[in-house]
């Protein structure tokens, strides 16, 4: 048995205690997440949101296909979320919590919630077989490059900051071994650009294609603060705004 609702804020998740409903569980989890502006789960939220799963089918159910898993997700403010997992067994008391402590390799009891404590912000048991979690998690920068009215577009989503600055420079790269003469950079989903970043731009404005005319750059879509920052450090002599 498997059954999942879907609502504008949130996820619920009814299934049999099969583990293989853990990995559709967590597609559906990264789809959910992707719908609120481009989000991904981080590696930490997945990590947790399976290990619950995992200790709800295996230790709550003893592995009983019979016995049913729950799980709630709700998106409750911006990049921060609550999750429930359910279970038929017994649980922890209410409000016992594994303490946050480095694991120990050999450790073989009570690693998953160990595990879940660590990459949560928040963890705290409700009742019988149930489990609450809450994680804030940062939203990742996506590149999106393509070709319009002859020329490429890449679109970022996001703050194109030191973080993502190794893709930031990637986007760029891959424009310019094109084929296509003319990249616009579409800042309209950008927050905010950093020093690291508007290096890698100054790199791309160095390079000879971009330094003899060949390949042309503009910036468009840019906000105010965006293009106050590329006349104060006068960028906008080298790229078209």
């Amino acid at each position: 048995m498997y059954k999942i609702d879907l609502e504008e804020t949130g996820i619920q998740v009814r299934m049999s205690s099969k583990v293989a409903f853990v990995d559709r569980t967590m597609k559906e989890i990264e789809a959910f997440v992707d719908g609120f502006e481009g989000q991904i789960p981080s590696a930490e939220m997945n990590l947790a949101v399976r290990e619950l799963l995992l200790n709800a089918i295996e230790h709550g159910n003893g592995g009983d296909e019979a016995k049913v898993v729950e799980l709630a997700m709700e998106h409750v403010s911006e990049s921060r979320y609550k999750l429930e997992v359910k279970d038929e067994g017994p649980g922890l008391p209410e409000g016992t919590l594994p303490p946050r402590q480095e694991l120990v390799a050999t450790q073989e009891r009570t690693r998953g919630l160990l595990l879940v404590n660590s990459c949560s912000d928040l963890l705290e048991t409700a009742g019988p077989g149930t489990v609450r979690v809450w994680f804030t998690m940062a939203k990742e920068t996506r590149f999106e490059s393509f070709l319009e009215d002859g020329e490429t577009t890449i679109r970022p989503t996001g703050g194109i900051t030191a973080t993502v600055a190794e893709k930031f420079r990637q986007a760029l790269l891959a424009w310019y071994a094109s084929e296509t003469p003319c990249a616009r950079l579409d800042c309209s989903r950008v927050e905010n650009i950093d020093s690291i970043c508007l290096s890698v731009l100054v790199a791309l404005a160095n390079m000879e294609g971009v330094r003899s005319g060949a390949r042309k750059v503009s910036l468009v879509n840019l906000s105010p603060g965006l293009d106050r920052l590329f006349r104060l450090t006068r960028l906008h002599t080298t790229f078209k705004i």
